[in-house]
């Protein structure tokens, strides 16, 4: 992308008055760089991407006595399978491709909730190939006469996840492209992800992470304050803070407590 465009001047004017970038060029080239960086992490992935195989479940049926009504339980999915939508020929698929993430974590982004950018890392990327496979497997259908109860359970997070607190920062900064490009694709706003962007571009960027315990300082901030916003967002229906601005003292009062 051209970021010298007019269409990012917002997001260059905000690295300029966050002392990121020095100057609006400056701003470009800072954008630019970053945005190659997060390319190259992505190519990285999908190069070692592995399909994992995974077991076919044999179906059971359970039946009751003729006397008595059957129990019929089968998947939802199945019960309310839709038809495939037209195709429209001549229109290539997207040029994204994104690898699966973990049904737990579709889910909240889905809602436009907290989740943990563990399921964004190379790590978590690569334990969702093996949940793929059963997402939307989650509900049965009991059906008895001409009456029908769907259950459905939960998706629940990975055994394996780790919280925004035990990563590294190294982590954090690969993790964040994934994390924005998948919050994108479930149709978060702009503002909201151009907010994102520049939280993570800022404790980048921060001179702290040169000082003893600056690491562990952007890493509890961002986990803090990332948390902390989307509690906000769910409590109160009026504008939420600005995670872009970035708090001088928040963060030597969590240095001071590291």
């Amino acid at each position: 992308p051209d970021f010298s465009r007019r269409a990012y001047a917002r997001l260059r004017a905000r690295l300029v008055d966050s002392g990121v970038a020095n100057d609006d060029e400056d701003a470009v080239d800072f954008l630019l760089a970053d945005w190659l960086e997060g390319r190259e992490e992505e190519r990285a992935g999908r190069h070692q991407r592995r399909e994992p195989s995974v077991p076919r479940r044999r179906q059971r049926s359970v039946e009751t006595p003729s006397s008595t009504r059957s129990v019929h339980v089968a998947s939802s999915e199945k019960s309310r399978r839709k038809a495939l939508p037209p195709v429209v020929r001549g229109v290539p698929p997207p040029s994204e491709i994104n690898r699966p993430i973990a049904p737990y974590a579709a889910n909240k982004l889905r809602l436009q909730q907290y989740v943990d950018l563990w399921y964004f890392t190379e790590e978590g990327l690569s334990r969702a190939g093996g949940y793929q496979a059963y997402e939307g497997e989650n509900s049965v259908t009991l059906a008895q006469a001409s009456s029908a109860i769907v259950v459905t359970a939960p998706t629940p997070p990975s055994k394996d996840a780790k919280r925004d607190e035990e990563l590294t920062w190294d982590q954090v900064s690969k993790a964040r492209t994934s994390f924005l490009s998948y919050a994108k694709g479930y149709g978060w706003k702009a503002e909201h992800l151009e907010m994102f962007s520049i939280f993570f571009i800022c404790l980048d960027a921060h001179p702290i992470r040169n000082e003893p315990k600056g690491n562990e300082t952007v890493i509890q901030y961002q986990a803090h304050f990332r948390r902390q916003w989307h509690l906000t967002c769910e409590q109160q229906s009026t504008a939420a803070f600005d995670l872009a601005t970035i708090s001088d003292d928040a963060l030597r009062t969590i240095r001071a407590k590291i």
